[in-house]
């Protein structure tokens, strides 16, 4: 009778935890054909599983016991969003997928969504899925960058250049004209003061130049 008991307590043990978890198959979706996927995977809660993604970017997670799960995505040339998949112990809305990337959208919720389930069909897979789309592409190399002249004014050293240049040519324009006009009198003035100056002595000695021939 105790061995009896045993098998039927071990039993229901064995049906309550099959019951309780849940096999997670997922998509990426909205890839090209020229992406190559024999080397993506996915690494479920940091480590702990790791799947493998086939040609057409399906997966298949196994065994996930109630609770949150991170869903992570490693693909050479895309960059796929993080997804969360809570798992329930109910036989009704056995889990829902949310993006992990601070929007918390929603991706999955409940397994008996009409729309989830024409969306899944349309995908060519099994349903239940989680279908996630890539949110970009990894750039690996930096394009050389072509000659560019904006660049080369945006430049500290040319900027102080263009700025010399042109208070050279600006500084005359804004200096006061009444002002130069009058330095320039001035300096007239004194030229013709000392001309007067030098050329007085001269027109003085020529008379007596003149007197001492006639004697």
């Amino acid at each position: 009778m105790r061995a009896v008991a045993l098998v039927a307590v071990l039993a229901a043990c064995l049906a309550s935890g099959a019951l309780a978890a849940a096999t997670v198959r997922g998509q990426i979706t909205d890839v090209s054909n020229k992406v190559d996927l024999s080397t993506a995977r996915v690494i479920v809660d940091g480590g702990a599983h790791i799947v493998p993604v086939d040609s057409r970017g399906q997966f298949v997670v196994p065994a996930q016991q109630p609770g949150s799960h991170i869903l992570e995505f490693s693909v050479a040339d895309l960059a796929v969003p993080p997804v969360r998949v809570d798992v329930s112990d109910s036989k009704q809305d056995r889990f829902r997928a949310v993006l992990n990337d601070g929007s918390a959208r929603v991706i999955v919720n409940a397994m008996g969504d009409a729309a989830y389930e024409e969306a899944a069909a349309s995908a060519g897979a099994d349903f239940p899925i989680v279908l996630v789309s890539p949110i970009g592409e990894h750039k690996y190399f930096v394009p050389r960058e072509g000659f560019n002249v904006m660049s080369m004014v945006k430049n500290p050293m040319v900027l102080m250049m263009l700025f010399s240049l042109g208070m050279v040519y600006v500084m005359p324009m804004i200096a006061d004209q009444d002002e130069m006009r009058a330095q320039m009198k001035d300096m007239q003035k004194t030229l013709n003061t000392a001309q007067q100056a030098g050329g007085a002595p001269q027109q003085q000695q020529k008379p007596k130049a003149v007197a001492a021939g006639k004697r």
